[in-house]
């Protein structure tokens, strides 16, 4: 008999991750006004929903990049 394997992973983290994710996009989707960010001497406007995704990106990226491989 062989073993078929699933295409849903099977690891508590993926979906912790991707309740993360969902509820990061529902927020996102939730807050669509406009917003200004002051960063050192710049001042931009631009739409929350921009902003958000873009902290939701980077933070997604600085935890990929210091991540641990496992050994």
């Amino acid at each position: 008999m062989t073993e078929t394997r699933s295409w849903i992973p099977r690891s508590p983290r993926f979906w912790v991750g991707l309740g993360i994710a969902v509820l990061a996009v529902a927020f996102i989707l939730q807050n669509r006004h406009d917003a200004v960010i002051n960063l050192l001497a710049a001042t931009v406007s631009a739409p929350l929903w921009l902003v958000l995704s873009l902290v939701f990106l980077a933070g997604g990226a600085t935890g990929w990049l210091v991540k641990r491989r496992k050994t």
